[in-house]
């Protein structure tokens, strides 16, 4: 027993601390909470400093270095540079959320689960080289938007295909105020004349200025030629006469075969050569310019021409484009902003079809003014569309009806909008390869290659859009690459019945002209070959009265439903918030883009028809025109 009561009070003393240590240690061994490495050490510590042995603080030091070796995979695992397998950091997060896994490591965490987040059109995780959109922040896969990091490298800042669409929505509708604007009143009217005579004027001024310099280049090469052929004369002449009055000159000319003139020619040729393509050249562009300033000058004349037609129906242009901005860019009325926005499928809403048959009636369509405005709603329509469609992983089907309407409404195709036809190129590529390694080829027994097909799978990663043939692939590798039916097919998800007459094929039902509700009303069924075999027909004989339209059925790769991961991209901008592109009527946005323009009290409910109110839009592109659809009457 000790002797001094101090040492007594100490060995109590640390026996509470250590009863306390050991509760609260097994709290945390036993709850589900994670705790901070820092606060872990602190307590392998404290019970260090007691100088006492326990099992449970050894477990403490064991999910140390458990959480020490998680970290160091979490660091080789190529997540900093994007060479990470999705797999493997999905194993990673796995054990970091198992109850087991006592540390915690909040940055490594966070790291992970952002990776392996969705990301980009084809809302994937992160994998392989990635760049950042420089104005919404969505992260894109470098294969699926065709940007290569040496690419990237060179570029200041990226724009994502949707930011792109929103850009061109806005520069539509931009575009749309300024002649709502225009002819809002008088003053607007005369100043945007006056500004587009000014810019107009320029051209012409820097033409006539291009060509008056350029002719006297041409001028100066012509004096020049002119110079060097007489100097080549005066030269020539000097030293005939030297020659005659010097023996040993004419000695030493003789030797040359061509004689003087041939000395001169060899030493003037090539300058004379770089004189007359540098002429050539000068005459060349000064043929361009008068050819632009013939332009030009045509262009002053039609403008006059059309300033006047303009003011001759002014009135109409005030009324026609009061409408476009109380319906369209920014509509009086919550009803009114709610009819005019464009349709789902990217049509034009009721009132824009309206508004472009009033052109027509009121024979204001061909003014330049309305012919932007017009081109603003089919520009505007089709971006609210293909937003939609952006913000999450596209079907195929999307894809190819946005690109098609993009071509019916004349969009021109910017370098921001071209990665949409080199998707559509790129998997028509890949269905290809599909449509080939899946050929069905009737009486063929051989397998389906299944590394192929496998390797056909893989390529889906970089395809972004979302793939019905993928399925098919899915299915034939699963059932080993085997061949069914008379036209050796796959078994591809369509319907399928087995033979009962001793062979035990299984038949794509289109092969054999039965769908699944013909068959469930048999109590049986046997494939052709197997009836012509207990009929006692050869076999060998050609079943030229057994049709097999299948074999075009398979063939064509069909459109299985997949069901498409309807998850919206937060960072996709909202296509409603969009509509109308100024907002209320009276509201701040609106009142300063609109500027000094009608103060609304004109009502903008009613619009004119035609005598007999019956008109209607023609969804045709006609070819020899310019413009837009054009709207006719009913019956025309």
């Amino acid at each position: 027993f000790p002797a001094s009561i101090d040492v007594v009070r100490q060995i109590v003393n640390d026996y509470e601390i250590a009863q306390v240590f050991l509760a609260e240690t097994k709290e945390v061994l036993t709850g589900k909470s994670k705790i901070t490495e820092n606060d872990l050490k602190l307590k392998v510590r404290k019970w260090e400093s007691l100088k006492l042995e326990c099992p449970e603080v050894k477990s403490l030091q064991k999910h140390i270095r458990i959480a020490h070796r998680w970290a160091l995979r979490v660091k080789k695992s190529g997540i900093e540079d994007g060479s990470a397998s999705i797999s493997n950091l999905n194993l990673l997060i796995q054990e970091y959320e198992d109850e087991d896994f006592l540390v915690a490591m909040p940055t490594e965490y966070s790291k992970l689960k952002q990776a392996t987040c969705d990301h980009c059109l084809c809302r994937q995780p992160h994998e392989g080289f990635m760049i950042e959109c420089d104005f919404c922040g969505e992260w894109y896969h470098g294969s699926c938007v065709g940007v290569t990091k040496a690419r990237a490298e060179r570029r200041e800042k990226y724009t994502c295909v949707r930011c792109v669409v929103v850009n061109k929505y806005k520069d539509s509708a931009k575009s749309a105020l300024r002649s709502v604007r225009k002819w809002s009143n008088a003053n607007e009217l005369r100043k945007a004349r006056q500004t587009e005579n000014q810019k107009h004027q320029r051209k012409v001024r820097k033409e006539e200025r291009d060509i008056e310099v350029r002719t006297n280049d041409a001028d100066e090469i012509l004096r020049k030629l002119a110079k060097l052929q007489n100097g080549n004369s005066d030269i020539s002449s000097a030293l005939n006469g030297v020659l005659a009055n010097n023996d040993k000159t004419e000695k030493c000319a003789m030797k040359c075969p061509a004689g003087i003139n041939g000395i001169l020619n060899s030493e003037l040729s090539k300058e004379r050569e770089v004189l007359q393509i540098e002429l050539k050249k000068v005459n060349s562009a000064v043929g361009c310019s008068q050819q632009r300033y013939s332009t030009l000058r045509a262009e002053t004349e039609q403008r006059k021409l059309m300033m006047i037609k303009e003011d001759s129906v002014s009135s109409k242009l005030r009324e026609w484009f009061g409408k476009v901005q109380f319906l369209i860019l920014a509509p009086v009325s919550e009803e009114q902003a709610e009819s005019g926005r464009p349709l789902l499928d990217g049509s034009l809403s009721p009132p824009m079809i309206t508004l472009i048959n009033d052109t027509i009636f009121l024979g204001i369509a061909q003014f330049p003014d309305v012919v932007l405005v017009t081109k603003a709603f089919y520009v505007m329509s089709w971006c609210i569309r293909a937003l939609s469609i952006l913000a999450k992983k596209p079907s195929v089907e999307e894809f190819r009806s946005l690109e098609s309407q993009r071509e019916s409404y004349r969009i021109s195709e910017e370098k921001g909008l071209r990665i949409l036809r080199t998707i559509l190129d790129r998997f028509d590529v890949w269905q290809g390869k599909v449509k080939i390694a899946l050929a069905p080829v009737p009486g063929k027994k051989e397998l389906f290659d299944v590394a192929l097909l496998s390797r056909l799978v893989a390529e889906t990663k970089n395809l972004v859009l979302v793939c019905p043939e993928e399925s098919r692939l899915w299915l034939t590798i699963e059932d080993n690459g085997a061949r069914h039916c008379s036209c050796g097919g796959p078994s591809d998800g369509s319907f399928m019945l087995a033979c009962e007459g001793g062979c035990d094929k299984w038949y794509h039902g289109k092969c054999v002209n039965l769908d699944q509700a013909a068959a469930d009303l048999l109590s049986s069924w046997i494939c052709p070959s197997c009836s012509r075999k207990k009929a006692g027909i050869d076999l060998n004989i050609p079943e030229e009265h057994v049709s097999c339209p299948v074999a075009a059925a398979t063939e064509e790769i069909e459109n299985h439903s997949i069901d498409c991961v309807d998850q919206v991209s937060p960072h996709a901008p909202d296509p409603n918030s969009l509509w109308p592109a100024f907002g209320p009527h009276a509201s701040p946005f609106a009142i300063s883009a609109m500027g000094e323009t009608s103060n609304g009290k004109e009502s903008a409910s009613h619009i004119p028809l035609a005598s007999d109110g019956s008109y209607q839009a023609n969804v045709c592109l006609p070819v020899e025109s310019g413009c837009f659809p054009t709207l006719v009457k009913q019956g025309a």
